[in-house]
């Protein structure tokens, strides 16, 4: 179900965990059932419990409060009774603040119950989503810390004027609608009722569609805390009970004036007296044992020799039982070595085989890396001959090409040098034998005479250099028509 952009705004600003606090922000009416009206119109009472708390702690203020109750509240926050059950105890330990400010934290909640007409349920009492009960909470104020809230708070309970707020967190949450006195209906929220959200106070609403009083009634509650307050939004939330130690003076004591800075003079340890006892014992030459008698009495004397013999057999039975656990400790210390050296024995074997295993393993990566190099040796040499190959093959096809050229360009009427005719590129020559003149077969015998004798004349040129430079300036004096001739077959080739 897609949320309403109210949900979502309110998560933005607040987060996925809906938090609230009920102090009353609006003074409305609560319309409840007859059945709620009834509950809502007892006052509730003190629960005759053992507290969690030491009332008698100097540091300890200890408040009886009521936090929630179930149905409706002054803010549209419908509290199911089920739902409510399952969070009697969540708020024990939390934390407890001044007007729901976290920067005035003054205690925390000790305990957490549920109560019902003024007695504390058990984990077994049955619960349905129409039994009217209340959440209690004990907590404890740490007046020693601050000690101005802790008087404000017996001052204002004397006077009728301290309540508490609840604070909590609930994960989702249904509808509850009322049309004027009659029962609370809880309609669930989904895709057909979303359009409700518009009109609860929690998300900026009114409170209320048409005839029909709206508000939320919360799923998966957690109490998160407590808040003391003049006007909270649950009108059963009172102060019912704070408990405060006050110092008292003893009666007797009082009454006897002894004065205690005699008493601490009086009975103070004095190191001057016990030499002064020494000195005595000194003075009058007796025995350590004769000052004893005369100082403590024989009776006493006594009493101290059974003592030391008593002493004496329990330290001989200490003796003994140390012997025996000596005897102990050095079996066990044997033992314990016997342990260590097979240990050893069984980690030198272990390493052994751990070296074996290690030097097996190396042996085989050297193996397996010699191999590798010996197949990358021999394939790099099989590339170098294959590339050796390739180039006399190369150097094979050119020379074919070059006297299949000079046979075949020989039947045609074209004046061309080997250089420029070996240069030619397939379509360049493909174009000159398609648009040269062919020789008659004189021409072409001649030719073929001209070619021998030239041939002739290159062998003549590699060994004389000066006729090869005239032969080559008889070559290139051609007459004007062959040289036009010939770059008009370039021209052609280019363009095909």
């Amino acid at each position: 179900m897609e949320k309403n952009k109210k949900v979502l705004k309110y998560q933005e600003k607040f987060g996925k965990m809906f938090t609230l606090e009920a102090k009353a922000n609006v003074s409305m009416e609560i319309n409840d059932s007859n059945e709620a009206k009834a509950f809502f119109d007892k006052v509730p009472q003190k629960v005759a419990r053992d507290s969690k708390a030491d009332s008698e702690h100097p540091y300890a203020l200890v408040v009886e409060c009521l936090q929630a109750s179930a149905f409706f509240n002054k803010n549209d926050h419908y509290f199911i009774p089920t739902e409510l059950w399952k969070a009697r105890a969540s708020s024990k330990y939390m934390l407890v603040d001044w007007e729901h400010d976290r920067e005035q934290i003054i205690g925390c909640i000790s305990d957490s119950y549920a109560v019902k007409d003024s007695t504390a349920m058990g984990d077994d009492s049955l619960i349905d989503d129409n039994t009217a009960f209340d959440i209690y909470n004990e907590i404890v104020v740490w007046k020693n810390v601050f000690p101005d809230y802790a008087e404000k708070i017996v001052d204002m309970h004397k006077e009728g004027k301290l309540f508490v707020s609840m604070e909590c967190t609930y994960e989702d949450f249904d509808f509850a609608l009322q049309k004027g006195s009659d029962e609370v209906i809880v309609v669930a929220r989904n895709e057909e009722t979303d359009f409700l959200i518009d009109y609860i106070r929690v998300f900026g609403g009114s409170g209320k569609y048409e005839d029909y009083k709206v508000g939320i009634a919360f799923r998966n509650i957690s109490f998160v805390g407590t808040g003391f307050c003049e006007k909270p939004a649950n009108s059963r939330s009172y102060v019912l009970d704070v408990k405060e130690k006050v110092a008292e003076i003893d009666t007797e004591e009082k009454e006897s004036g002894v004065n205690i800075v005699e008493i601490i003079k009086n009975n103070s340890y004095n190191s001057a007296e016990e030499k002064d006892l020494e000195s005595v014992a000194s003075e009058n030459k007796v025995g350590v044992k004769d000052f004893r008698d005369n100082f403590f009495g024989k009776g006493e004397v006594m009493s101290l020799e059974e003592r030391f013999e008593k002493a004496q057999e329990e330290l001989l039975k200490a003796k003994q039982e140390i012997i025996e656990k000596d005897s102990k400790i050095e079996s066990v210390a044997k033992n314990l070595e016997d342990a260590k050296t097979a240990l050893a024995e069984k980690e030198e074997i272990l390493e052994e085989l751990t070296k074996t295993k290690e030097d097996i393993e190396a042996a085989n990566i050297k193996t397996i890396e010699d191999i590798k190099a010996e197949y990358e040796e021999k394939l790099a040499k099989v590339e170098e001959e294959k590339a050796s190959i390739n180039e006399k093959l190369a150097e094979i096809a050119k020379a074919e090409m070059q006297r299949a050229r000079k046979e075949e360009i020989a039947g045609y009427d074209v004046e061309i040098e080997d250089e420029e005719l070996f240069s030619l590129s397939d379509s360049e020559y493909a174009a000159i034998k398609k648009y040269a003149p062919k020789k008659t077969e004189e021409v072409a015998e001649e030719t073929e005479e001209e070619a021998e004798e030239q041939v002739t004349e290159e062998d003549i040129e590699e060994t004389n250099e000066e006729t090869n430079e005239e032969e080559a300036k008889d070559t290139n004096a051609v007459s004007e028509e062959k040289a036009s001739e010939r770059a008009m077959y370039a021209q052609v080739a280019k363009l095909l």
